[in-house]
């Protein structure tokens, strides 16, 4: 969060105070508006991580896919069921990093820039 908020370029902070707005303008509407690709992100990433680290408890004994991969895959000799759950965290961990990107690439006013480009190189 504070790495997605530092992001934020001053010149812009700047602005927002010469045109008299407050701190919570800034906050709402100069910091949270700016921010909000990266902290898309950053919470696709903290996701991941926690989809990795929640496997990894299940392998020591806490439940769920780990858990399942180690006891009838691996414990038991079928490595087929050690490939299946690799393969379907694979999968959600693709589905949620391009859920991610597809989110961040919409909240970034690129489009009316490229648009905006497009048209100036046209008419030139």
């Amino acid at each position: 969060m504070e790495v997605a908020l530092s992001g934020v370029e001053n010149g812009k902070i700047e602005a927002a105070r010469s045109m008299g707005s407050g701190t919570m303008g800034i906050i709402f509407r100069i910091y949270l508006h700016e921010a909000v690709p990266a902290l898309i992100r950053v919470t696709t990433v903290t996701a991941i991580s926690l989809i990795g680290l929640t496997t990894m408890a299940g392998a020591v004994g806490a439940g769920g896919i780990g858990s399942f991969a180690i006891n009838y895959g691996q414990n038991q000799n079928y490595p087929d069921i050690v490939n299946v759950c690799v393969i379907v965290l694979l999968i959600v961990t693709i589905v949620l990093q391009s859920l991610g990107n597809g989110l961040s690439r919409l909240t970034v006013n690129r489009g009316l820039i490229l648009r905006r480009h497009r048209r100036e190189t046209k008419t030139a």
